[in-house]
């Protein structure tokens, strides 16, 4: 059974669609743009659950129809699109990179990009996000996944005798639990709030929302209640489906992804679209905006508007090697490509396959049987890398090593490569940072400096140096580093915080490396070694005019680094010097007990809370950094009576200062420590 056709939800999916094209051409433009993405949930729900509990109300109900519908509907022009996007990929993408794509890809058969997205990036926000080209599916698996629960929820409850008004209940009860979870797990449950963007907990009740208006305004119950009661009334109509349509555009105009999200701000914009949904009808106003013809053809074609539009995004920037789109033909040409891509799906692929009358069979195998076997079949990424290396070569002359992966050095010295953070990009300044990450990481040491003040807690940024600046003379010839660095163009902009204390070891260490007979950072690994941990440690606290404590260092064995494992070198390939690596001893006794604190990341280490009762300076202190700190543990704990590892900077510095106004004891000092090529 389909419900009535309202050419206004056409209207409203162009809004939807638009706002989301528009945030990722360049999210200043529209800061919520990507609340688009909710407003399909709240149509989807409404439009599905509709249709559901219509047809079981008058038992027509089957599960083979359903999902034979939303097979034909999602999945053919869906897989096109994955396709098509995998051997652009193939040839554009590095082989580490195309391997995460090929694994996103393969999530897509059972449904669960979304987990797979949470788990594999920074977050829908982050920069490394617009690596995925396929990210943005991670919103069509949240509502297959609806699509799956939904039906056997609603008929338990009707088998179970449930009238409407209980039915209605129970989806409010879960899509309040749902936004609950939304606004309480990234601080509980050691999840970040943009990693726990996409999973279909926090999501539910965008779609819940919808079931519940779905039902409200199915036809028996259009006057039969007081929300009947002011449907039926003209003014009331034009004035709510008004107001639903004001707070939707208003919360895309001003929430943007400052805010925590999804949580209960979602709400909003949800409300928003509810409204307009029920309220909306032929005879107002909003239904004859929204039933503009454009707006209707924009709708009927936002869901392949929708597909192909950030895979051209992705791949374009990562081939012109750019963070932004900001000419005017790379953005019409993204424009025109998803334009044109779009209308040829949606007449040659939508249409036909929505339109099918064959079997649930039929369907089954030729939409998606067919399509995850090619996937599991075909998808294997050593024969589908060649071009990458090929590329990246061509681009940047470099012809000694995994140019993407890891460089080989001159005397035996590994470099990490451009697939890391794109650091030769970096380090040649053949990249430059755009005005929107200079003001985000403004933003960000702004908001914990302004919450620090109010404490007297002092913030200290320890930037770690690359291992490329301090060591240039082993870098192969064809790399040449750029007097001016890349980090400096976010320096100048974080120096005019003045309650922002910043420690560039850079200078110390370029000086120690010429100084020292054996090396402050390891051969073939990327990080500092313990004496050159130290050296930027002192540097530290001479800034902050603390005493230096008296260590005591001895040459051992190399080791076997993160470069050469990257680079799938084993030991017998490599030379060892055993002249880059340190024992380190205090002279003075320590007393160091550490309590773990619950979480442990891979870069980081452990969170964990630590006393050293011997300390000659009683502060307490917060670190907050990346692999770098690592090897200064040792040297915080021996320095201050308690210092406190609170985890990686990516999941921590914008939930601090909201962990500083919350600690009941609050630090001295917090140190976040960040290595240069992170900026």
């Amino acid at each position: 059974m389909s419900i009535k056709y309202r050419a206004d939800i056409d209207g409203l999916r162009a809004l939807a669609v638009l706002s989301v094209i528009i945030f990722h051409l360049n999210n200043a433009w529209l800061p919520g743009g990507f609340i688009g993405v909710d407003i399909f949930f709240v149509i989807s729900g409404f439009l599905i659950t509709k249709t559901i509990y219509t047809e079981m109300q008058t038992s027509q109900f089957t599960f083979k129809n359903f999902y034979q519908r939303r097979i034909n509907r999602i999945l053919p022009v869906f897989f096109v699109v994955i396709f098509t996007s995998s051997f652009f990929a193939w040839y554009i993408l590095s082989p580490d990179e195309f391997e995460i794509f090929l694994k996103s890809v393969k999530s897509t058969t059972y449904f669960a990009e979304n987990v797979f997205f949470a788990k594999n990036t920074g977050g829908y926000f982050d920069l490394s996000a617009d690596n995925m080209a396929i990210l943005h599916t991670w919103s069509l698996a949240v509502e297959e996944q609806f699509y799956i629960i939904l039906p056997f929820i609603l008929l338990f409850l009707l088998k179970i005798k449930c009238n409407k008004n209980k039915v209605l209940f129970v989806l409010g009860v879960i899509a309040f639990l749902s936004f609950c979870l939304a606004q309480i797990s990234p601080y509980y449950y050691y999840l970040s709030r943009q990693n726990y963007y996409s999973l279909f907990t926090g999501r539910a009740g965008e779609l819940l929302i919808g079931s519940i208006v779905g039902i409200i305004s199915t036809e028996n119950n259009t006057n039969s209640s007081w929300l009947g009661n002011l449907k039926g009334n003209s003014c009331y109509k034009n004035f709510f489906s008004l107001m639903g349509f004001t707070i939707t555009v208003c919360s895309i105009i001003f929430i943007s992804n400052d805010f925590l999200f999804p949580s209960f701000i979602t709400v909003i914009p949800v409300v928003g679209s509810a409204l307009i949904l029920y309220f909306s009808d032929k005879d107002t106003l909003l239904f004859k905006m929204l039933s503009y013809r454009p707006f209707v053809f924009i709708g009927l074609i936002s869901y392949s508007l929708y597909l192909w539009h950030w895979p051209i995004i992705s791949l374009l920037k990562q081939y012109l090697i750019i963070d932004d789109l900001t000419t005017p033909i790379e953005i019409l040409s993204v424009l025109i490509t998803t334009f044109i891509l779009s209308l040829l799906s949606y007449f040659f692929i939508e249409t036909p396959c929505r339109k099918n009358k064959k079997s649930f069979k039929f369907s089954f195998c030729c939409y998606y049987l067919i399509p995850v076997l090619i996937i599991f079949c075909f998808y294997e990424t050593q024969k589908y890398t060649k071009f990458a290396d090929k590329i990246f070569v061509e681009r940047f002359n470099i012809d000694r090593g995994n140019s993407l992966r890891w460089v080989q050095g001159k005397d035996d010295f590994l470099f990490l490569g451009d697939k890391n953070e794109k650091i030769i990009r970096k380090l040649t300044l053949s990249i430059r940072p755009t005005k929107k990450q200079l003001k985000a990481s403004t933003k960000i040491f702004g908001n914990i400096t302004k919450e620090a003040t109010k404490y007297g807690t002092k913030v200290v940024l320890l930037i770690g140096a690359d291992k490329a600046r301090i060591y240039p003379e082993y870098l192969p010839d064809q790399i040449h580093l750029s007097k001016v660095r890349y980090i400096d163009f976010f320096l100048t902009e974080l120096r005019k915080n003045k309650n922002l204390i910043i420690y560039d070891s850079e200078p110390d260490l370029s000086v120690a490396a010429k100084e020292n007979e054996n090396f402050i950072y390891h051969r073939t690994d990327s990080h500092w070694n313990s004496k050159g941990a130290y050296i930027a440690y002192t540097g530290f606290l001479k800034e902050l005019g603390i005493p230096l404590i008296d260590v005591k260092f001895t040459l051992i064995d190399s080791k076997y680094g993160d470069i050469a494992d990257i680079a799938g070198l084993k030991k017998k390939d490599l030379t060892f010097h055993n002249d880059d690596n340190f024992k380190v001893s205090f002279n003075l006794p320590q007393d160091v007990k550490c309590t773990y604190i619950g979480f442990t990341h891979i870069s980081f280490g452990n969170n964990e809370d630590c006393i050293n009762s011997l300390a000659p300076i009683d502060k307490k202190v917060w670190v907050i950094g990346d692999s770098f700190s690592r090897a200064l543990r040792e040297y915080f704990s021996a320095t201050f009576k308690n210092v406190r590892f609170m985890g990686h900077w990516h999941e921590q510095l914008p939930i601090l200062p909201k962990e500083l106004a919350e600690s009941k004891e609050k630090p001295d000092i917090v140190v976040i420590v960040k290595i240069a090529r992170s900026f």
